[in-house]
């Protein structure tokens, strides 16, 4: 069984709701706050089979999707998904990828520990649609996401899952860390933003970086990428990513590379 998900419409709100459901889901934004609380909370607790990790939440995840209407993939709802690949370790060295394969690596429930989600609808005067509608943004054109599951249920275990996208992908350089961050270098070896590694590797020194969200503010500071390492080809010759982390980079930095089309595992 294989499902994929490609454009799909900003889901809208069934009637009918439970007073449960009207507390967790009042809108979108609301949704996808309460939604990464839980995770974080999930993150902290203890399983006895890592492989449970999704299946745990299978349920509530399938009363979520009915009663929202959105598309629900690895842990990440489809009306907040740019926001919901930006997680990252709660504390330094706090991760591990379990050999046993749990989910594609852009997704929290890849690694083993706590996690925390970035709030990243910067403002809502500034930017009202900065996780609505994914599929039309300007920063992901074309978004598909594949998923391959065990048995028959597309929110359980996965046996495989990747996500196919156009969108503005810049290479840089991880300078030494400094104590605090490792520093994302440019071409001309000048920092750019910093990267916060999901498993430390002090091996690892280049990196793609694909833009996730901008800060549509009026003065904006800074913008969202995934940092990405390339760990092969398929089929067709095409490069495929695996997720490393993610990083805070200069406005409009990304923008001055190339939009490309790239799969990540």
């Amino acid at each position: 069984m294989r499902e994929t998900w490609r454009n799909v419409p900003q889901a809208t709100r069934r009637p009918g709701y439970s007073s449960i459901y009207d507390s967790f889901y009042q809108d979108d934004i609301t949704f996808a706050a309460n939604w990464r609380t839980m995770i974080y909370i999930y993150t902290q607790c203890g399983l006895t089979f890592n492989t449970d990790k999704l299946p745990a939440i299978s349920g509530i995840a399938n009363v979520f999707a009915e009663h929202t209407g959105q598309k629900y993939y690895a842990g990440l709802f489809s009306n907040s998904f740019r926001s919901g690949l930006l997680w990252s370790k709660r504390d330094k060295n706090s991760l591990t990828r379990p050999q046993k394969y749990l989910a594609p690596s852009w997704s929290w429930a890849s690694v083993e520990g706590q996690i925390t989600m970035i709030d990243a609808f910067f403002s809502r005067e500034n930017s009202q649609n900065a996780d609505q509608d994914d599929t039309e943004s300007s920063t992901f054109e074309d978004l598909s996401v594949s998923l391959t599951p065990y048995g028959g249920d597309l929110n359980g275990r996965l046996r495989s899952g990747k996500m196919e996208l156009t969108g503005w992908v810049r290479h840089a350089r991880i300078g030494n860390f400094t104590g605090a961050y490792y520093p994302l270098m440019g071409s001309d070896r000048k920092s750019v933003g910093w990267i916060d590694m999901d498993i430390e590797d002090p091996e690892l020194r280049e990196v793609e970086c694909v833009l996730v969200l901008e800060d549509n503010s009026k003065d904006p500071e800074f913008e969202f990428v995934l940092t990405l390492e390339a760990i092969g080809r398929d089929e067709n010759n095409i490069v495929e990513y695996r997720r490393v982390g993610i990083g805070k980079v200069s406005p409009g930095w990304c923008r001055l590379g190339s939009k490309q089309r790239i799969t990540v595992l």
